[in-house]
């Protein structure tokens, strides 16, 4: 029985709001789910994601990671070997038989195999990248470039975060190669993304360590936000100009502006902490709040 499914996430996604009730921002352990899971930037500096990824992280952690691939892509396990290598590496309990598994069938991966190998890895106890764990990441690495164009916006987003969350708990070191090739990953499904996962985006790649992003996808996700910044949440708009502000990027001017005016509409929905950290960001780019915004603080 697969500890997760992937094809729950969009229907489960449909039964959730626009927005989870999610605790407040603690720290660790467990970055990514409490980044899916609840808000976390006073200790890791974490964002509130979409409900949609919100609830496929919190179903593939009930009921296993091969599930999220399949419920995402559609994808059933068109022959038994197929589905029976997916199984192995949902139930993986240690990374020394993940590292076994890839080594022996790293081969006939393909893109929900490596998708589920990240969130198994996720699930296992930290060796801090040593050992087993670090040459099962070092290869899971490798399996990745050339799969992720496989992945939708859904599956790429969640994926993101995962080596993301790897990256800043110190378990891994993403490789320059790889972080090209999520960038333009990124850029090539901008169109599919929705204002969360733009977000979400800006945070995975700063936590990477990528201070200097590609020019081209900052400018594409700056039009991505713009075409849907009517219908930004309160989070997402203080995820988004806080992750430009935490990588050095100012947005224009008519994002920042829209940005401003989609916070002051939506003011009431702010946590305290969200609030703070918008501020800040605005701090950083340039912008002044506005009396509006400035009187939700109190």
């Amino acid at each position: 029985m697969l500890r997760f499914t992937i094809a729950s996430l969009r229907s489960v996604s449909k039964s959730f709001g626009s927005r989870a009730s999610i605790p407040p921002r603690s720290p660790l352990p467990g970055l990514l789910f409490h980044h899916l899971g609840c808000s976390l930037r006073s200790a890791c500096e974490l964002t509130v994601v979409s409900a949609q990824l919100l609830s496929a992280m919190r179903l593939g952690r009930r009921s296993g990671w091969a599930g999220v691939s399949r419920r995402l892509t559609g994808s059933t396990g068109e022959s038994f070997g197929r589905a029976e290598l997916m199984t192995l590496i949902d139930q993986c309990t240690d990374a020394a038989g993940l590292l076994r598994l890839v080594e022996k069938h790293g081969q006939s991966f393909d893109a929900d195999h490596v998708f589920v190998a990240w969130g198994t890895v996720r699930e296992m106890p930290s060796a801090a990248g040593r050992g087993d764990e670090g040459l099962v990441l070092q290869r899971l690495q490798v399996l990745t470039r050339g799969k992720i164009g496989e992945w939708d916006a859904q599956l790429f987003t969640i994926g993101v975060n995962l080596m993301a969350e790897l990256h800043l708990t110190k378990r891994m070191e993403v490789d320059d190669e790889l972080a090209g090739e999520l960038q333009a990953g990124a850029k090539a499904k901008l169109g599919d993304f929705k204002p969360q996962d733009v977000s979400m985006l800006m945070w995975a790649l700063e936590k990477m360590g990528i201070k200097k992003p590609d020019a081209d996808l900052v400018e594409a996700m700056q039009g991505r936000a713009m075409a849907t910044a009517g219908v930004f949440q309160a989070g997402a708009v203080s995820d988004l100009v806080w992750g430009f502000a935490k990588m050095g990027v100012t947005p224009e001017a008519g994002l920042l502006e829209a940005m401003r005016q989609r916070a002051t509409a939506k003011k009431r929905d702010f946590k305290a902490d969200e609030l703070v950290s918008l501020m800040w960001a605005f701090a950083q780019t340039g912008v002044k709040p506005g009396p509006a915004l400035i009187d939700a603080l109190r």
